[in-house]
């Protein structure tokens, strides 16, 4: 039997994905305002804290619920680093092919793999005080998301290092892991290190929450949400 959803049920719904995604962008704003330190010399950011609310908006909405939110935050995500894409593709000499490789992995799989936290979403909200589950799909999405990130990294960009960015401090660095053969070994042991760091800390905030999360989700019979 199919549920009718009500005016006042679609405007809850309609205003609780609208609040994950201002939290997400509002993250990010913070983070590059006041946590310049945590971004990376080659774009990027060693942890985002909008990745807890995109991770938490399939966790506890549903997988559909949290593919809403991804998708605004990608498309987000996407118009904020216009300029910088751009540039990115005039430095590199990207062609077409190149250009789609890494719109494709740093953005469109690394941002939208988030929602597949939804696919361990229950109705209950048992998920929320189950270590296990939290661990499990922490790892499922934060290993795609480095696995996108790294793709991306030895395809596209070591790629298209050339001797002309050999002065440059770190770009000389990464021409002479080119020239060495070391690419793929940087590539793995760089992806480690992210992993690990969004592992930990994903996983240390999120069991933190999920009492807090709970109360309210609870409080405001969100549970209907998914349905």
């Amino acid at each position: 039997m199919v549920k009718k959803q009500t005016g006042k049920f679609v405007l809850r719904k309609i205003i609780i994905i609208s609040i994950f995604i201002s939290m997400s962008i509002m993250l990010d704003y913070f983070q590059k305002w006041f946590l310049p330190f945590l971004t990376l010399p080659f774009g990027g950011q060693i942890f985002k804290l909008s990745f807890l609310v995109l991770f938490l908006s399939g966790f506890v909405l549903g997988f559909k619920n949290g593919l809403t939110v991804n998708c605004f935050y990608t498309l987000f995500h996407l118009l904020k680093s216009y300029a910088y894409i751009i540039s990115t593709k005039e430095v590199y000499q990207l062609d077409w092919f190149y250009f789609s490789l890494t719109l494709l992995f740093d953005y469109l799989i690394y941002d939208l793999s988030v929602s597949l936290s939804g696919l361990f979403y229950k109705n209950d909200f048992n998920q929320l005080n189950n270590k296990k589950t939290i661990f499990i799909s922490l790892f499922t999405v934060v290993f795609l998301r480095i696995l996108s990130t790294s793709l991306s990294t030895y395809f596209v960009y070591f790629q298209r290092i050339n001797p002309s960015q050999k002065d440059l401090f770190f770009w000389g660095f990464l021409y002479s892991l080119k020239e060495k053969g070391q690419a793929w070994e940087f590539c793995l042991f760089f992806s480690s290190f992210l992993f690990i760091i969004y592992y930990v800390i994903g996983s240390i905030l999120i069991i933190f929450l999920a009492p807090k999360l709970e109360y309210v989700l609870e409080k405001y019979s969100l549970e209907k949400i998914n349905s």
